[in-house]
């Protein structure tokens, strides 16, 4: 998965350096959202292109025609045979992905994970959300998940930065001061 995460930025990163104007950007990056959904959607689409005797040529034939067909960019389309040319269309869901995050850096977005023990109440996610924001300064995209092993309170990732209130790693940080205060108490 490390793997495929690299090739994948790697694409998105040279697409980033293609297209300079971030309107342009924006929009290529919502087509290849678009596409990534036509072939999540479509299993016969995915055999297609899973399929080892079909050709490479075929294969960006097929996605090109459904290229023009949803009236996609040039530019979008370029880079449609280009990552056809190397054997990566099945990655175009994870592509999808990795342009979306890199529109988002140019864009000065954080993408900020926050897990909880349960589903939040809307008026809690909002401080959340605000409080978030102010820690992150500046604009970011909330993606959320329900992690019942966190016992209660809740995790907060914002780049490499964790903020953890959960109340599992609060149990865990007082079992481990049990022990050191009764190793101290043994040995004293």
């Amino acid at each position: 998965m490390k793997d495929v995460r690299l090739v994948v930025d790697r694409y998105a990163r040279a697409l980033s350096g293609a297209v300079k104007d971030g309107e342009e950007f924006a929009r290529v990056r919502d087509e290849l959202a678009a596409l990534a959904g036509v072939l999540r959607e479509s299993p016969e689409l995915r055999r297609v292109l899973a399929n080892p005797v079909v050709s490479p040529e075929a294969k960006t034939r097929v996605i090109l025609a459904i290229a023009e067909k949803m009236d996609l960019l040039p530019v979008t389309r370029r880079f449609l045979e280009v990552v056809g040319r190397h054997e990566r269309l099945l990655l175009l869901p994870e592509i999808a992905g990795a342009v979306g995050r890199e529109a988002d850096r140019r864009a000065g977005v954080q993408e900020v994970e926050l897990r909880a023990a349960t589903k939040l109440p809307d008026d809690v996610r909002g401080r959340l959300e605000e409080a978030l924001r102010a820690a992150a300064g500046g604009t970011i995209r909330l993606r959320e998940a329900v992690d019942p092993e966190l016992l209660g309170g809740l995790v907060a990732r914002i780049g490499g930065t964790v903020i953890d209130g959960s109340l599992r790693t609060r149990l865990e940080r007082l079992r481990a001061r049990l022990r050191s205060d009764s190793a101290a108490g043994l040995a004293g």
